[in-house]
C-alpha cells in the first residue's frame, strides 16, 4: 500500500467518509502522450505531501473551485496496480498550477491518477482548513 495525498472540500470529505473516493473526470494535456487522450476518469493523488506555496495554492484552488471556505487534506492508501500505468510503469504527472498571477505549482510536484474507487477505510483526514478562521486569527 502506498500513501498519496488528496485535497478536497470539507463537504466532499463528509461524503467520502460514507462512500469513499470515487473516480471523477480529469483533463490533463500531458495524458495524451501516454494514453492518447487528455481525459480520464480517476482520482488525482499527490505522490508527496505538499508544503509552502504548493500547499497553500492547493487549498485555495479547492476553495475557489468548489465555492467554499473549508478544505481538507487527506492521506490516501492505494495500490500501485490500480493507478494509471503504461508498459513502462506508473505514469507520473508533473503539474503546473496558476490562480490569477499566482503560480503555485511549478511542475516540480508530481501526482498519479488512481483509476478505481478507494474505500473510506483507506482514507485519513490529515488537516482541515477554514479560510474564515485563518482570516480572523
Amino acid at each position: 500500500m502506498i500513501s498519496g495525498y488528496h485535497y478536497t472540500s470539507l463537504r466532499c470529505w463528509e461524503k467520502i467518509q460514507v462512500e469513499g473516493l470515487k473516480p471523477y473526470s480529469i483533463c490533463k494535456p500531458a495524458l495524451r502522450d501516454y494514453i492518447g487522450t487528455e481525459q480520464v476518469k480517476g482520482i488525482w493523488l499527490w505522490q508527496n505531501r505538499l508544503y509552502g506555496l504548493p500547499h497553500i495554492g492547493s487549498i485555495l484552488y479547492q476553495m475557489a473551485n468548489k465555492g467554499t471556505t473549508k478544505a481538507v487534506l487527506l492521506d490516501v492508501g492505494y495500490c500501485k496496480a490500480d493507478a494509471l500505468c503504461t508498459d513502462a510503469g506508473l505514469i507520473i504527472l508533473h503539474h503546473s498550477g496558476i490562480i490569477g498571477i499566482l503560480n503555485y505549482h511549478t511542475g516540480e510536484e508530481t501526482a498519479v491518477v488512481h483509476l478505481k474507487a478507494i474505500h473510506q477505510c483507506r482514507i485519513e483526514l490529515l488537516e482541515e482548513f477554514d479560510l474564515l478562521d485563518i482570516w480572523n486569527t
